[in-house]
């Protein structure tokens, strides 16, 4: 059985003069990057790492953080990602979680990291792309290895990188998935993104995420160029697809909608584009059929979480020129893969009829092994190798899963059960509103109260009453909103997903300031 750093020994033996990474004007070719890889794993053995030791990384996209994680995967240390966009306490609770030995960092939270060490008097402190006195200068760490790498190794069943979720229930969970699992995972992009040999992804999420960290695999698995941007920009990201003659490329629906735009702007040579996937968060139709009519039948929709890859919807199944059955489809999330079995439970665990919403489970080999640390949630949450999602959805007669809402943002308004996503998908056909996002906030009168957080288009105005007519034209009176509330853009957790847990808060607290006093 392979391990994560079988792939960079086999493409450095047979390719190593092609290149591995780009990074604005940097190169590095597979023969560079492990040489640099194993020279770091011998620095931190050095050390005092050991096999399944923890090191993490607080970082924004970068060539060191490739490294890091090459480094990692090669000796059996578990590179554990930290979201920099976490406020210290929360930095604070992921270092402590994992138990991680030691912290790579670039100097740009430099800040944040000084204001930890008092936490962690004996953690490994090593900075990258700049030096602070109190930590490892990453460069001195790599010329301390020795290029021959430690003496030890990583095993299949070792795990390969402990990757926290957004937190959009409560605390991040670290979700734990061994080396073979993760190479599962790879093989499973492979076959659904059509990745051939030497391809050109193009990674603008971050790398803390596992959809970037599983473009990176898979695209290194057929000895292909990962192109790393440090931060998403529209216009320059069309320039990248256009220099590099870029293939493949993950996005979320935020960023298909400024793509777009930057598109219409411009003229850039995008005709190397063989898949773009989409992922995060549901797809609002209108932005589908811009894409489609922009990037050409190379769209592929993608549903998973940090836990498990779960179904898809290929270019071929995308159709909103099609029957009236083509264009409802275009809502669903596709079918699982082969590797890959889903079901949807009622809450007595039994699997529902055609048509009824329930809890959808995975089943796979590429799915999480446990939470690390927290075996209450692990329980809670795999039962006779099912993973049970949260998420609530249904199948139709050809077996599409369509997304309904998580468990938790289920809406209960009159003892009524309302699916957010159903109203959201209502809402957003109208041609006003760029994004639309419906949250339950407390009601004394029905227990909860429908509302939706709307993004205007560009130039464009309505008020609060035309949309709840308008909701009502295409919805039963109660699953309605009985507010809306206007927003420059929605609160989003890393993977694209809203945050409606912070979303709750605002549009509460916009709510009671636009209510007269008593």
């Amino acid at each position: 059985m392979r391990t994560l750093g079988t792939t960079l020994e086999r493409n450095a033996a047979n390719y190593p003069d092609r290149p591995a990474l780009a990074y604005h004007d940097r190169i590095v070719t597979f023969g560079d990057l492990r040489r640099r890889a194993l020279r770091l794993a011998d620095g931190l053995y050095l050390r005092g790492l050991r096999r399944q030791e923890r090191v993490a990384i607080l970082s924004r996209n970068s060539l060191e953080y490739c490294e890091v994680s090459a480094a990692t995967e090669h000796a059996g240390f578990i590179c554990t990602t930290v979201n920099f966009r976490l406020a210290p306490p929360e930095i604070e609770y992921v270092l402590l979680d994992s138990g991680a030995k030691a912290l790579v960092f670039d100097v740009e939270y430099a800040e944040v990291v000084d204001g930890l060490r008092g936490v962690f008097p004996n953690l490994l402190l090593v900075c990258t792309r700049g030096s602070v006195p109190w930590a490892l200068d990453y460069e001195s760490l790599i010329a301390e290895g020795a290029i021959e790498g430690p003496p030890i190794v990583a095993a299949p069943d070792d795990i390969g990188c402990l990757i926290y979720t957004s937190g959009t229930t409560g605390r991040p969970k670290g979700v734990a998935r061994r080396h073979w699992r993760w190479r599962t995972y790879a093989d499973m992009m492979l076959l659904e993104m059509k990745i051939g040999f030497a391809p050109v992804n193009l990674v603008m999420t971050p790398l803390f995420h596992v959809g970037a960290k599983i473009q990176v695999l898979a695209t290194h698995e057929m000895a292909g160029l990962v192109v790393v941007e440090d931060n998403f920009d529209a216009k320059r990201a069309l320039g990248v697809i256009e220099r590099f003659r870029v293939t493949h490329m993950f996005v979320v629906a935020t960023m298909m909608q400024a793509l777009l735009e930057a598109a219409d702007q411009a003229s850039f040579d995008l005709s190397s584009l063989e898949r773009i996937t989409m992922a995060g968060a549901p797809i609002p139709v209108p932005t589908l059929r811009r894409a489609l009519a922009r990037f050409g039948k190379v769209i592929m929709i993608q549903y998973g979480m940090t836990e498990a890859e779960l179904t898809v919807l290929h270019p071929q199944e995308i159709n909103p020129e099609g029957t009236s059955q083509d264009i409802e489809r275009l809502t669903s999330v596709g079918h699982p893969n082969g590797l890959t079995e889903v079901s949807i439970w009622d809450d007595e665990g039994s699997e529902c009829s055609i048509g009824t919403p329930g809890e959808i489970v995975v089943r796979s080999p590429a799915t999480l092994d446990f939470y690390w640390n927290n075996s209450c949630a692990t329980v809670d949450s795999i039962r006779d190798g099912w993973f049970r999602t949260g998420d609530v959805g249904k199948r139709d007669e050809r077996g599409y899963i369509y997304l309904v809402d998580r468990k938790k943002d289920m809406i209960i308004s009159g003892g009524e059960n309302i699916y957010s996503r159903e109203v959201e998908e209502a809402l957003i056909t109208h041609e006003a509103l760029r994004e639309v996002a419906v949250i339950g906030i407390p009601d004394p009168k029905w227990g909860e109260a429908v509302v939706a957080v709307v993004v205007l288009q560009k130039r464009a105005e309505v008020d609060p009453e035309t949309l709840i007519a308008y909701s009502r034209t295409r919805l039963a009176r109660y699953k309605c909103p009985k507010a809306v509330v206007f927003t420059s853009e929605l609160p989003r957790v890393p993977s694209g997903k809203v945050d409606k847990v912070a979303l709750r808060r605002t549009a509460s607290a916009s709510l009671s300031s636009q209510r007269p006093e008593a």
